[in-house]
This record gives structure tokens, C-alpha cells and sequence, in this order.
């Protein structure tokens, strides 16, 4: 069930016992905590109202929502690891950086998400800092985050040249393919 957490009535000997709230997860601290007190505690909520809650452009959601939802899906990420019996490996990691998809191993559609969500994040964070983005400097910074982060090597594969598009047909304009072997 989902957790408001600002209504939440919770023992604080639980949440110390599961180490906190973990910096690692900025934005979404919360979100990490009840996927671990859920794996090892009983939860539930009550029918009444017991919480009105504002939504506005000054909320975390609103002004980050690209680094919350980042930092949530590196929370569901780090408990798939808990659920399989791996070690968390958030547990060692003290901030998220690009790199961090092809460390942890991610099947390449996952990677393909976090990346995204990662881009996001950085476009977030730019235009936060009150730097101008013209369309030419924010595809430039795309193309160069989605580069470091689609191609950084995982530990169970080889870094390689990154292969190149077939070039463009003069007459049609249309890539020529070359049919699949089988």
C-alpha cells in the first residue's frame, strides 16, 4: 500500500534497526526506507483521513521530480538486489553518478532507463543552477551524458567500439541495411 509519509506513526528503534534514512537516495530517502521496512516489517494504513496534502510548484516533486524519480528507481533496483538474496550494493555507494548503471550489472533495457531518467536528472540540475539552455547546448549535453552512460562498461562485459550506422543511400536518403544473417 502506499505510505504518506508525513501521516506515518512509526517505532524509531524499526527505522534505526534498518540504518535510516540513506543520503544515497536524495529526494526519495523515504521511498528507500519503507522498501526496507516492508521487507521485514508489516505495514498498513487506516481508512480515516488523517492527512490533507497540498500539492504546489514549490514541492520537492515539482522542482526535482526527475531526481526523485531517479533516485526511486535506484531504490526499487537496490531492493530487487535484497529480494534475490545479493548484497545491496548501495550499501557501499555514497552518491549516484552516470557510471553507476554499468557497475550494478543491469539488464541493458534497465540501463536504457536509468539512463533516461539520469539525463533527466542532469537537465533538471542545469537549468536549476540558473544556466541559460539553448536548444544546441542541452542536445550537446544529452548526446554527451547519454554517450558516458549507455557505453560505460559492465563488470560482465568488455568495452568495444560502438558500432556505427550504415551511411546514407545518395539517391533515396535512406540508410541501406544489409539483411540479417542467420
Amino acid at each position: 500500500p502506499p505510505v504518506a509519509h508525513p501521516a506515518v506513526v512509526m517505532r524509531r528503534d524499526v527505522v534505526l534497526a534498518l540504518g535510516g534514512y540513506r543520503k544515497v537516495f536524495e529526494f526519495a530517502e523515504d521511498y528507500d526506507l519503507w522498501l526496507r521496512v516492508i521487507e521485514a516489517h508489516e505495514i498498513s494504513n487506516l481508512d480515516d483521513i488523517v492527512l490533507l496534502h497540498r500539492v504546489h510548484a514549490d514541492q520537492i516533486s515539482g522542482r526535482r521530480g526527475a531526481q526523485q524519480a531517479l533516485a526511486a528507481r535506484f531504490a526499487r533496483i537496490s531492493a530487487a538486489f535484497r529480494r534475490s538474496g545479493r548484497r545491496d550494493p548501495f550499501d557501499d555507494i555514497p552518491k549516484i553518478v552516470p557510471s553507476l548503471a554499468a557497475t550494478l550489472g543491469l539488464h541493458p533495457v534497465e540501463r536504457r532507463r536509468v539512463a533516461a531518467l539520469m539525463t533527466a536528472a542532469l537537465m533538471e540540475d542545469r537549468g536549476r543552477k540558473g544556466r541559460p539552455l539553448t536548444s544546441e547546448r542541452a542536445a550537446a549535453i544529452l548526446r554527451r551524458h547519454l554517450a558516458r552512460v549507455l557505453r560505460a562498461p559492465s563488470p560482465d562485459r568488455r568495452p568495444g567500439p560502438v558500432p556505427r550506422p550504415p551511411p546514407a543511400s545518395r539517391e533515396t536518403g535512406l540508410r541501406t541495411c544489409s539483411p540479417p544473417s542467420p
